[in-house]
Formats: structure tokens, sequence, C-alpha cells
């Protein structure tokens, strides 16, 4: 590997499972699972475009049940790279939204590595409303 990008991550799950949104939004997965998927969509993740919040809650319903996705946030309550960390030989650019309410951006799990941190706008920002438009 001769670079690394690494977008939205983390080194350990209590890195993301501390945030406040996590905790909270965690438990619709059980109530309604629409409200869940348009919580994640709308709020955590697009809330500067609306439309793109309601197609990627479309998309999480689209690709993935409430088991599958439990399942998923089950297994990564056991993820833990953080004694990896510095063995990243390669330049790495940790890329974070900046507006995410799923991220606490002062623990990002990387300060094992020597490197810079940049902040992405929020999904949809800049970007046209036209998909033909440049």
């Amino acid at each position: 590997v001769s670079h690394l990008i690494l977008n939205d991550g983390w080194a350990s799950f209590s890195d993301y499972a501390d945030s406040a949104a996590y905790r909270a939004v965690t438990p619709l997965i059980e109530i309604d699972w629409q409200l869940y998927t348009e919580t994640i969509g709308q709020v955590l993740w697009a809330f500067d475009n609306p439309e793109f919040g309601r197609a990627l809650g479309a998309l999480i319903r689209a690709c993935s049940g409430p088991e599958a996705h439990r399942a998923s946030w089950k297994a990564w309550e056991e993820y833990d790279v953080t004694s990896l960390l510095p063995l990243i030989a390669a330049p790495t650019l940790v890329v974070h939204n900046k507006n995410s309410r799923l991220y606490l951006h002062g623990r990002l799990g990387f300060g094992a590595v020597d490197r810079r941190l940049r902040f992405r706008p929020p999904a949809g920002a800049g970007r046209s409303e036209s998909p033909a438009a440049g």
C-alpha cells in the first residue's frame, strides 16, 4: 500500500459508540426501522441536503434489514485496531465530516499515528442539484 485514505473511520468502536448520537439512534433499530434509517440519512449524515438524506435512508432499507444491521453493529463492538496504528507506514489521510454527529472529533482514535487531519464538508454540500451540471 503506497497511500491510505480513511473516511469517517475509527480505531476502536468505543470512539464511535461513546457519541450521544449513536446512543440515541441505536434503539430505533428495534422500535422503528424506517424511522431509524431516516434518522441516519437525514439527521446524522445529510442534514444539509434533505433529498440526499431521504435517498440514503431508502438505500439502507433496500440493502439491509434490521436483523442484518443489528448483527453488523454487534460485530463492530469487537473492533479495536488501536495497537496496530503505529504499524502504518504509508502516508495516510484521515478525512471526517466536520458536521457528523456520529464521531467525537476530539477522540478520533488516530493519535498514535503522526498524520494531518482534514475535515470534509457534510454530505451533499457543494453538490449541484442537477447530476448533469458540472
